[in-house]
């Protein structure tokens, strides 16, 4: 809270009005009636009958009338004395000249209070009489004793009005905090609020000397009011004045140092300039900069290096219709060659150029993946290495993720071919459980991996791909080559040379857990399908190798199916079929043997062995079951010799249409990259 506000100041000018205009009417005295004197100052004399005597004639309504101007006086010095113009920001210094005359000024009130009662006891005013034109009589008598009392009267209010300026002058005294300004005054505020006064606007050519004299009073009353405003503006102005001064001074200090800052760092500036200058001078002495131009370096090596990836890009689009018209001519040849054969059954034939014609689409497919991806690895658009190595995050050692990134590296690496692979002994360890058809290991082994697989949430397409295909791989070579190994060595051994054999107890498939051989041979027929009905819902990870992010895919990759489309997989759905055909007919297999052995056995017919369920409780704990599954399992996994076909390197490109991909030492699925080929020099030196 601040001493001089705009209203402290206001109010101030406003009870100086009130003691100028108090002191004016006592020296003047104005001659009036019972009216007049009700009516105030403002009224004007319309009617004069009489002339006006130098002596002014004072009445009791115009006493009461000046009594009631100094109790506002009076208010006005008690509110000066209130807390609303406390210093609360200074309270060490206190309110300024508030106790110096104090005292005095009461006792100035009290003396003026005295003076006006017994004025008002001893005075004795004539009656007045009204004329017939409505006007006001002059009274008849005065008083001597009133011009003394008045004299009295006057040298009070001038005292207190003294006392008032100098208790004004002492309010409006700066503050004495150091760095104290002055806020909120206006030299044209002030000047309005002053001339806004009514007793400042009475003028014109109907007043009377007497009100003249008023106005010239009040005139230089305003000067000295309009004078102390000004003083004050004036001390404000000096003040603003030296603080503009100092924050001047400080904008040229700070002016100065940010000159000086900048011309150290353009005289750095110059000298490394001269120093690459120099270099470049030296530079030109050794070297032909022409020929270096012309080899590649430089803004004209730039542009040529823009100019090449442009024309590159231009070839690729532009050979794209030759590409297809040489597929298109290969294609027909192809055709041509194989139905050649005029005994080719007609039906076989149709057969073979719908084949034909299936497979060279696919084949087209693939042949421009492989273009695109080869016009990005030329135009260095392709990831890098490093990148994909270290895309996604690191996983709490011994956590679930932990196990699960692993696993899903060392057994589908992404930077890592077969040659690579074999290198590590966990591989070795994992292929070895991929291809253990006893006790189930094989089907718990590729359940993990599914499980892995699905976790990444929404899978790879080519990592169900490539599941399916490894499962049904390995399950060729377990249960149909290895079993089937198996089986011809132990029938072997079972059969003795004279006529008797241990096929009991030595034979195939005897020594085999029922249990174990079921859920390997339901599992390698249900857990291919599940993955096959995983594949709708999986993304395809790998692109054209180009790690620009698409904020749809990413999207996509938080929910759990949104992306959902049939057509993933390829040719794979056909070959689900032909699984599903081979799983029933050894099932088949298994049935009709234990069937015929079991009519030949109990001397039944089959109508009878197929319906008599104790029959066949009774058969399921003899050897023969457990033998008849173990050649059920050779057989369907004889038949998944097909699945090989799809894993080969070209072909499982060319019939599934995805794009390879593996897994990172995070556990995130990125695209196919094989490790930058090792420095000639490198390789010398660790030699």
């Amino acid at each position: 809270m601040r001493l001089f506000r705009p209203e402290f100041c206001v109010g101030v000018a406003v009870l100086l009005s009130f003691l100028s205009l108090t002191i004016l009417m006592l020296s003047s005295a104005p001659n009036s009636n019972r009216e007049a004197a009700a009516t105030g100052i403002a009224r004007s004399l319309q009617v004069r009958t009489w002339e006006r005597d130098s002596q002014a004639v004072a009445s009791s309504p115009a006493l009461l009338a000046l009594d009631s101007r100094l109790e506002s006086m009076e208010r006005h010095l008690q509110e000066l004395r209130g807390p609303s113009y406390a210093y609360p920001q200074y309270p060490a210094y206190g309110p300024p000249a508030m106790g110096a005359s104090q005292g005095q000024m009461d006792a100035l009130v009290q003396q003026m209070r005295e003076a006006f009662a017994k004025s008002t006891k001893e005075n004795q005013v004539a009656p007045q009489h009204q004329d017939y034109w409505g006007g006001w009589e002059e009274p008849t008598t005065t008083t001597p004793v009133w011009q003394g009392q008045i004299k009295e009267l006057r040298e009070a209010v001038e005292r207190l009005s003294h006392q008032t300026d100098d208790r004004f002058s002492s309010l409006m005294q700066p503050g004495k905090a150091k760095g104290e300004v002055l806020e909120g005054l206006c030299a044209l505020q002030m000047v309005g609020r002053f001339n806004a006064l009514p007793f400042l606007q009475c003028d014109g050519p109907d007043f009377d000397p007497l009100w003249r004299e008023l106005r010239v009073i009040s005139a230089a009353h305003r000067q000295d009011v309009m004078t102390t405003a000004m003083q004050l503006l004036s001390s404000a102005a000096s003040k603003g004045a030296e603080a503009a001064s100092s924050a001047g001074l400080a904008a040229r200090h700070a002016a100065q140092k940010a000159r000086e800052h900048t011309e150290a760092a353009v005289v750095a500036r110059k000298e490394q300039y001269l120093e690459v200058k120099q270099y470049l001078g030296a530079l030109k002495e050794r070297v032909d900069v022409n020929v270096l131009r012309d080899a590649g370096f430089g803004r004209k090596g730039r542009f040529l290096r823009g100019a090449k990836v442009e024309a590159l890009e231009r070839f690729v689009s532009l050979s794209k219709p030759i590409r297809a018209r040489v597929m298109l001519a290969l294609r027909e040849s192809t055709k041509d060659a194989a139905l050649s054969d005029p005994d080719m059954w007609i039906c076989v034939r149709e057969r073979t150029g719908r084949l034909i014609d299936l497979f060279w689409d696919d084949l087209t497919l693939y042949l421009e993946s492989m273009v695109f991806d080869a016009k990005e690895q030329l135009l260095n658009r392709a990831a890098d290495h490093k990148v994909l190595a270290e895309m996604g995050s690191e996983p709490m050692c011994c956590t679930p993720s932990w196990f699960r990134a692993k696993l899903l590296y060392n057994y589908l690496p992404f930077d890592f071919s077969i040659f690579g692979q074999i290198k590590s002994p966990l591989f070795l360890l994992l292929t070895l459980l991929s291809i253990t058809p006893m006790f189930g290991i094989r089907v718990a082994f590729f359940t993990i991996i599914l499980i892995c697989i699905v976790a990444g949430r929404p899978p790879d397409e080519y990592q169900l791909v490539t599941f399916i295909l490894m499962f049904k791989g390995a399950q060729f070579l377990s249960s149909g080559v290895l079993m089937a190994c198996v089986a011809a060595v132990k029938y072997y051994m079972c059969v003795k040379a004279d006529g008797h054999h241990t096929c009991d107890t030595e034979g195939p498939g005897v020594s085999q857990d029922l249990v174990t051989s079921s859920v390997d041979f339901f599992g390698s027929c249900f857990l291919v399908w599940i993955a096959f009905l995983l594949l709708p819902c999986s993304r395809s990870f790998g692109g054209t190798r180009d790690l620009v992010e698409d904020p749809e895919s990413a999207a996509v990759g938080s929910g759990c199916c949104e992306d959902y489309d049939k057509k993933r997989g390829g040719r794979l759905t056909g070959l689900l079929g032909y699984d599903l055909c081979c799983f029933l007919l050894s099932c088949a297999l298994i049935y009709g043997l234990t069937m015929v052995d079991l009519a030949s056995t109990n001397h039944a017919d089959l109508q009878r062995a197929a319906t008599d369920k104790d029959l066949l409780l009774s058969d399921l704990q003899r050897w023969q079951f457990r033998s008849r599954v173990f050649f059920g399992r050779i057989l369907y996994g004889l038949l998944s010799f097909p699945f090989m076909v799809f894993q080969l390197p070209v072909l499982s490109g060319i019939l599934t249409h995805t794009i390879p991909t593996g897994y990172n030492s995070q556990g995130l699925c990125v695209p196919y990259l094989l490790r930058p080929m090792p420095d000639a020099e490198g390789d010398d030196g660790a030699e």
